[in-house]
């Protein structure tokens, strides 16, 4: 008995009863052997509308099989119907009358039903007793029960196809479907990999190596996991059910404790902290921006440029589409899902969160500032109503956590998407802020640029006469964009600010 009954025999009997199941059925036998036969030769099994066509339902070549699949050639029949015996008997007489080119006295037939079916052991034994195949199986939902209790992966998976959401483990089918659908259109796999060669190759070698530890870093852990499965999605369909099938993630320590001691080869990915490691399964540590830099792990870096943006373009973006895009998530892949997504608010990271985000709104007015200039600091300083040490410490966890909204490259600090942020953070602005930036972008773009008041030979050396402007470009050029934002969008509450939008703009 395993602690994590998913699936039965009762609910599979029940399942049988689903329109969706007769198209299923030969997807969970494809898993099922995949994830339970060690490097079997062929695995065949139609599913979807391929079911209709004619021929075995499946062919599998098994030079080492197990207590479910024999060893060998083997072929299968399955029925969904409620007639189980007739279906069964129909199958068994149609293949011996034309067996489709497999020779019997050397192949095992097999019957599936995922119904339960009282007198399967009578039907099998009659018909072996009758010589002409090898060997005749008949499989029926207590079989299945306990095959899904040797395939964790696949359980997981059937369990959220029934619609039962196992809170312990989560197969990784089942994310990568969920991380994709969330966007309109969904996103695909390339998006995930380009310009990712390299860490593409790293995935493949580790998975076909000795069991082990590997550590993907990316903005997030979701995304680092989206990476993985997109890697794997886009293997040969065999790699891509083989490592599907045995691949978990594992919600919580005592949960982990029992798939890491099964004898199933796993690969498990922990989604929570500190997991004891196992050395017989491959173990994926997935991790974001706010852990340290990992030494001996992969770092995804961002997107390549020209990949991602033909990524979407795949999708079925138009070009412009897809360079709004580009330039809007600077190819932060957490901003591309919200800038897209479905349902944006489900998607609202802890920043933006009330308890969270007034302390961005400063961030949010100027866009960009120098933190090595006095004159940047003083404006931050009057936005935030705070000294600007004790601001810049306040903003420093978001730098380092995973999706951050803010980011700093030597002392310049930028917004990682005014798009994004503007969405997430604007309804958080008061009527003081507005009136603080309007008085500050009135101070600071009203200001003459010291250098024209020297000879024009001279203009070049202006910082070194000290006519340079006091305050740094990236702070003037986003004042100036939050002006046009302002000016075209205004804010979604009259509460926020009683002038109009473009009645603020046009008094600056």
């Amino acid at each position: 008995m395993v602690p994590f009954q998913w699936v039965d025999a009762t609910d599979l009997n029940l399942w049988a009863n689903r329109r969706d199941a007769q198209a299923r059925l030969p997807q969970l036998l494809r898993r099922l052997i995949h994830a339970t036969v060690q490097q079997p030769q062929r695995v065949g099994f139609p599913a979807g509308d391929s079911v209709q066509m004619g021929g075995w339902d499946g062919i599998v070549d098994a030079p080492e099989g197990n207590s479910f699949v024999p060893n060998g050639y083997s072929v299968w029949e399955l029925g969904v119907n409620k007639g189980v015996k007739g279906k069964a008997d129909g199958d068994y007489d149609k293949r011996v009358k034309n067996p489709l080119g497999v020779i019997p006295a050397e192949t095992t037939f097999v019957f599936v039903t995922p119904r339960r079916w009282a007198n399967k052991d009578k039907w099998e034994k009659e018909k072996k007793s009758e010589g002409i195949w090898a060997d005749v199986r008949a499989y029926d939902a207590d079989d299945l029960e306990q095959w899904l209790e040797q395939a964790h992966g696949v359980h997981a998976w059937l369990a959220r196809l029934m619609g039962k959401w196992p809170e312990e483990a989560q197969d990784l089918r089942s994310f990568w479907d969920e991380w994709k659908n969330s966007t309109s259109p969904a996103m695909n796999t390339q998006l995930h990999l380009a310009g990712r060669e390299e860490e593409v190759e790293n995935v493949h070698n580790w998975l076909q190596g000795e069991a082990s530890k590997l550590t993907i870093q990316a903005d997030t852990p979701e995304e680092a996991i989206a990476f993985f499965a997109a890697v794997i999605h886009q293997m040969p369909e065999a790699q891509n059910v083989n490592y599907l099938s045995r691949c978990i993630i594992v919600q919580n320590e005592s949960s982990w404790r029992y798939f890491a001691s099964t004898q199933e080869s796993l690969i498990l990915i922990p989604a929570f902290e500190q997991p004891k490691l196992p050395k017989e399964h491959h173990i994926l540590i997935a991790i974001g921006r706010d852990i340290s830099r990992v030494k001996d792990g992969l770092v995804l870096s961002r997107p390549n440029k020209t990949d991602f943006r033909q990524a979407l373009v795949d999708m079925g973006l138009s070009e412009k589409r897809a360079d709004n895009l580009i330039k809007n998530s600077k190819r932060n892949l957490n901003v591309l899902r919200r800038l897209i997504a479905v349902a944006p608010e489900i998607h609202t990271p802890d920043w933006a969160k009330p308890e969270n985000a007034r302390s961005l709104i400063p961030v949010l007015l100027v866009g960009a500032w120098d933190g090595s200039k006095e004159g940047d600091k003083e404006v931050i300083a009057k936005l935030a109503r705070k000294p600007y040490k004790e601001f810049e410490g306040d903003i420093l966890r978001w730098v380092n956590s995973s999706d951050p909204p803010v980011r700093k490259v030597g002392s310049v600090w930028q917004l990682i998407s005014r798009e994004d942020s503007w969405y997430l953070l604007s309804r958080f602005i008061l009527p003081d802020d507005l009136e603080a930036f309007t008085s500050i972008t009135l101070s600071v773009l009203g200001t003459i640029d010291g250098q024209y008041e020297l000879p024009l030979n001279q203009r070049f050396a202006a910082s070194i006469y000290g006519k340079g402007l006091p305050k740094s470009g990236f702070l003037r050029t986003g004042l100036a964009e939050t002006l046009a934002i302002l000016a075209t969008r205004g804010l979604e509450s009259k509460t926020q600010d009683t002038m109009t939008a473009q009645d603020r703009v046009s008094g600056i």
